[in-house]
Order: structure tokens, then C-alpha cells, then sequence
């Protein structure tokens, strides 16, 4: 599974980093789902100042230590279809900070149910079989047919704050 060409899911990697902080901060327009390890040394490409872009970083080992992912403002029912569900984590596959951000999801549905929020590139269908991958506790990346389709958080509001050091530990 890939998120883009240098970004890979590492799967039921055994070595997995438990220390991570997961927040859902909320700036009205511009509310991120950030999941982020202070104790390392982060590896990423900055946007530009008014972008609105997800950003994925790496420790000097290559595997994730921060993710600032983009909610979008646009609401719409979403389906998922889950097929398959694994435990993983994301690694670059050479130390670079080119090619770290990618265009943010688009659409976003919160599930009264289920207690989800999910943010999709696209609308996802009943028909599409989505596989899941726990990056952490409430936390999965989605993929269509091992192409990045976006993420789900479940429970935000447990990880909800208006400040980014309004850390919530898993």
C-alpha cells in the first residue's frame, strides 16, 4: 500500500513507536487531526504558509513521527466498506523532505453512530472495499485498492482542543 511513491504502509511492524500524541485541533475552517512523537527528530516538507496540505514526517530511521492531517470544510455522507483491517505504521522509502506533503482530502463525514470522523479524497462508495490500517489507537489511514484514500478518527471529540499543545496521549 502507498500513500504516494516514496511513502509506504510498513505492516504489523513489531517495533512500532507507542509514544505518540494524537489531537483533533479545531480552528473552525482549518481544523487538522495531528498525530506527532516530540521525543524525535522530524524529517518533512513545510507548506506554504496558507496551504491547506497534509504533511507527513519521518524520524531519521525513516518511519513515522508526525502526521498533520487536513479536515476539510466540505460535509457528505461517506460509505465505508471495510475489508480488511491491519496494524501498521508508514515509512519513506529514502531520507528526503521532497515529496512529504500531498493535496488535502476533500470531502469529510462525522458518523453519529459509529462515533467516526472520516476525510476522503473522494466519496466512497458502497460498492469500493476499503482496507484499514491502525496506525494507532482511533486512528487508520484508508486505502482503495492500495492507493490512499484518506483517514478516520475514532471518538474526536476525546482527542478535541483548540491549541496544538493541547496534547491528548494515547
Amino acid at each position: 500500500m502507498l500513500i504516494n511513491s516514496k511513502i509506504v504502509v510498513v505492516r504489523n511492524n513489531p517495533d512500532l513507536d507507542t509514544d505518540f500524541f494524537l489531537s483533533f485541533i479545531w480552528g473552525g475552517n482549518s481544523s487538522i487531526v495531528k498525530l506527532s512523537n516530540s521525543q524525535k527528530i522530524n524529517i518533512s516538507s513545510e507548506p506554504w504558509i496558507s496551504d491547506n496540505s497534509d504533511i507527513f514526517g519521518f524520524d531519521i530511521n525513516n518511519y513515522l513521527c508526525n502526521l498533520e492531517l487536513y479536515v476539510p470544510t466540505s460535509n457528505k455522507k461517506i460509505f465505508l466498506n471495510e475489508r480488511k483491517k491491519c496494524i501498521g505504521t508508514l515509512a519513506v522509502k529514502e531520507n528526503t523532505d521532497a515529496g512529504l506533503i500531498l493535496p488535502p482530502n476533500k470531502l469529510r463525514y462525522f458518523d453519529p453512530i459509529s462515533r467516526s470522523l472520516v476525510c476522503t479524497k473522494y466519496g466512497l462508495s458502497q460498492e469500493m472495499a476499503i482496507d484499514l490500517v491502525e496506525i494507532k489507537s482511533d486512528f487508520f489511514l484508508l486505502f482503495n485498492e492500495d492507493s490512499y484514500s484518506g483517514f478516520m478518527l475514532k471518538n474526536p471529540l476525546s482527542y478535541l482542543t483548540s491549541h496544538e499543545n493541547g496534547k491528548t496521549r494515547l
